[in-house]
This record gives structure tokens, sequence and C-alpha cells, in this order.
């Protein structure tokens, strides 16, 4: 029964870790604005951003939030990935009983909403950020191109907060449901 109680503390850590790097990027991203806007920084600008010195704030902030969620995209996918092997896994240690009951099959579904939104964010909606950010600073593209980029950008910049704020429900609710399962499917002697 040690592996159960390892299994169980490893789901933990990474139901943990995946939700607290959600939070952390919710606080972090506004306070990196925050911060940068307030020191209103100048000459510290490559290019082709130096073309754009009154968003010289924007762009060092942005610079910073998209390597912060870069680095943490990695560790929910080490999450994800983690979860869904455990989440298997349980099935084999658990009484078949625990396994089908409704409470199981719940938090299973929200795991894999918040893989699903995580795959959608990783291979959909950062790349496409990505590309319009690239093109709000090309100085070759028209002056219509970069705007209707920047339109894109911030469309796609929302999506990008709501889907962090979806996932965060739907661990928090895959974090409530799991003690109902997890800590009541096998008895520990």
């Amino acid at each position: 029964m040690t592996g159960v109680r390892w299994l169980r503390g490893i789901y933990w850590m990474l139901l943990g870790v995946w939700l607290g790097t959600i939070v952390a990027i919710a606080i972090a991203a506004p306070t990196a604005f925050k911060t940068i806007r307030a020191y209103e920084p100048t000459g510290v600008l490559r290019e082709p951003f130096r073309q754009y010195p009154d968003q010289a704030a924007n762009v060092l902030a942005g610079a910073v939030v998209n390597n912060l969620i870069s680095g943490l995209t990695v560790v929910h996918w080490l999450c994800a990935i983690g979860l869904v092997v455990i989440v298997l896994g349980q099935r084999f240690v658990m009484p078949i009983a625990a396994a089908r009951s409704r409470m199981n099959h719940l938090r299973e579904a929200l795991i894999a909403l918040a893989v699903v939104i995580l795959i959608l964010f990783t291979f959909m909606l950062r790349p496409k950020m990505d590309t319009a950010y690239q093109v709000m600073y090309d100085t070759t593209a028209s002056e219509q191109d970069r705007a209707n980029a920047r339109d894109r950008f911030h469309g796609l910049h929302q999506w990008s907060e709501r889907s962090l704020t979806v996932t965060l429900f739907v661990l928090v609710g895959a974090t409530l449901s799991s003690p109902f399962v997890v800590n009541r499917s096998v008895k520990l002697g």
C-alpha cells in the first residue's frame, strides 16, 4: 500500500503545482505590467521595437510575461501528463465501485477538460498570438496590417485570459472532487 500513498501524494502535488502556477500567472502578469509602466523605461528596446518608444513599457512587460508563461506552460504540460498517467493508473488500484463512481467520472472529466484547454492554448492560441505580435511590430508591414494584427492580438489575448480562468476553475473543481475519490477509494490498512 506504500505505492498507493506515493501515487496519491504525487497526484496532489501535480494538481497543486498546476493550480498554483495558474494563480502565479494571474498575479505576476498584471504586476509586471504595472511595475514596468511605473518605471517608464526608455532606451532599453532592441530593433524593431526602437521605432515605438511610446510602447517601451508594454513591449518590455509583454516580453517578461511571455517568457513567464512560456516557462510555466512547460510546467503545466508536465503536471498534465503526470495527472493523466496517475488517473489512469488509479483505475487499476481502486475498487471497481470507486472507479465507476460519479465523483470519479467528474474528477476525470475535469482533468481531461483542463488538458484539452492546455492543448488548445499551446497549439492554437499561442502560435496565433505570436504571429500577430510579430506583425504588430514589423516595420515592413503596412500600417493597416499592423493595426489589424494589434486588434487580432488583443482579441486573442482576451481568449488567453479566459482559457487560464476556465482552467483555474476546472482544476479547483477537480481538487474539490478528488478527496471523495482518492482518499476514500483505497483502504490503507
